[in-house]
């Protein structure tokens, strides 16, 4: 915080005040005194606020007769870590797939602008940057990696990110982290388990309907 002594004192200015305010409950978190030493501007630093919180900081110029007009700014403080993604999920495609699935961190400490996606395996680290639509819920999100060695064990992290009043810095949250091993060239994995499942089960109703035809044929020709 820095401010620049009044042009018009109205007297010597013995000391300056500092409040801080919560705009959303209008509560006093902070409160600091700086003793004048005559200087034109002035600094001091605040810590230990709430992150990615909004404030009411004002500065008020003390004389022997009291405390004059204060000068006030708005400012918001800089995002922090965000709580890891919740219920991430990994599930084998196909051979070369894997899709990850999770939800939006319960504690986001900023506005979650996107995701770092990263995948170890096959000797290997390659990271993602997903730039999506953040839906502030439980609601999952997905994305498909594709391009992955077959019949290999993979470990995916995924942590959101948020900008804060620089946008060239990036907060990232906390990671949350799951593991898969792709399935062998040829099979289709988790996806096709259902379909395959199905597929048996309907064969099997076949196999008896046809048994069944093939007796009553039987006794029919006797």
């Amino acid at each position: 915080m820095n401010w620049v002594r009044p042009d018009l004192a109205n007297g010597i200015i013995l000391r300056y005040a500092v409040s801080v305010v919560q705009q959303s409950g209008d509560e006093v978190v902070a409160s600091e005194s700086v003793t004048s030493t005559n200087a034109i501007t002035y600094s001091i630093f605040i810590g230990n606020l709430q992150a990615f919180t909004s404030f009411t900081v004002t500065v008020f110029a003390s004389t022997s007769v009291g405390r004059g007009e204060g000068m006030t700014v708005m400012t918001t403080t800089d995002p922090d870590s965000a709580s890891p993604p919740i219920r991430l999920s990994a599930t084998v495609v196909n051979s070369t797939a894997v899709l990850l699935a999770w939800g939006f961190p319960e504690v986001p400490r900023g506005e979650i602008v996107g995701y770092i996606v990263t995948v170890e395996g096959a000797g290997a680290t390659e990271m993602f940057n997903i730039t999506l639509n953040p839906i502030n819920s439980n609601q999952n999100q997905s994305y498909l990696l594709d391009d992955l060695q077959p019949f290999t064990e993979y470990l995916f992290t995924v942590l959101a990110f948020s900008f804060g009043v620089d946008p060239f810095v990036i907060h990232r949250g906390n990671v949350a982290t799951a593991m898969a091993m792709t399935s062998q060239a040829g099979n289709c994995g988790a996806f096709c388990s259902g379909i395959l499942l199905e597929s048996n089960f309907l064969g099997f109703v076949l196999l008896i309907f046809y048994v069944a035809k093939e007796i009553f044929n039987l006794q029919n020709a006797a």
